[in-house]
């Protein structure tokens, strides 16, 4: 055993371990497939030639070239997942702001000057003219 063996097959070991405890108490299979992963890549680090047995059953000539086409064909697949997880969680957080937003809503006073904002934002809201009568009344051209 070379030295990457001996320091990554007790983490391995410890992973495995913690992953299957963690299935014994939820019993969800995400764990049990976990625990399987972690498995695979304890046998193929204290038995790297497996790899290659495995890799030339199927076709391919190295065992490095079967885990790097592995790990290339799960990549996308795991990161398609997250953001498919995401894109819900943010269309949820969205339904509940707006689930809020209705559940506290306050009555307003609708487009006064008072709600539009700063000074001058409001001035087209206005409905009188300077002498306080509506536009086009005193017959000034508007």
């Amino acid at each position: 055993m070379n030295i990457f063996q001996w320091v990554m097959l007790p983490v391995l070991a410890f992973v495995t371990l913690a992953e299957l405890a963690r299935f014994v108490r939820e019993r969800r299979l995400v764990r049990l497939l976990r625990t399987a992963v972690w498995i695979a890549a304890a046998g193929l680090i204290a038995d790297p030639a497996s790899a290659t047995s495995v890799a030339q059953l199927v076709g391919i000539g190295r065992g490095t070239d079967l885990v790097f086409y592995v790990f290339m064909l799960v990549t996308p697949a795991v990161l398609f997942h997250l953001y498919s997880q995401q894109f819900r969680i943010r269309q949820d957080i969205v339904l509940l702001a707006r689930r809020e937003a209705l559940r506290t809503a306050q009555p307003g006073t609708g487009l006064s000057r008072l709600s539009v904002g700063p000074s001058g934002w409001g001035d087209s809201f206005e409905t009188s003219t300077s002498s306080g009568q509506p536009p086009g009344s005193s017959g000034e051209l508007l």
